[in-house]
């Protein structure tokens, strides 16, 4: 599994200026913005740590360029790839 770690504070500002864009109007909502992030931790988080247990989980920086971001991830992918 790849998980991108984000800080609240930068998913936060990323969902605000998708709402912006998107039209979407529960992006345009800090609080609801931020509701949504409990829920993950709450619904998401436990189902990584289980995985994290059985060191099936890939932690990838998913704040910087999109470029940075995806060369990561993509290195991350080739790593398992070459191993089979």
């Amino acid at each position: 599994m790849l998980a991108l770690e984000v800080s609240e504070e930068e998913l936060v500002k990323r969902l605000l200026k998708r709402g912006q864009t998107s039209g979407r109007i529960d992006d345009n909502n800090d609080a609801v913005i931020r509701e949504r992030i409990i829920e993950y931790n709450k619904k998401t988080s436990p189902v990584a740590e289980h995985y994290k247990k059985l060191n099936k989980v890939i932690m990838i920086n998913g704040e910087g360029s999109v470029d940075e971001i995806f060369s990561d991830l993509c290195r991350e992918i080739d790593k398992r790839i070459m191993q089979v």
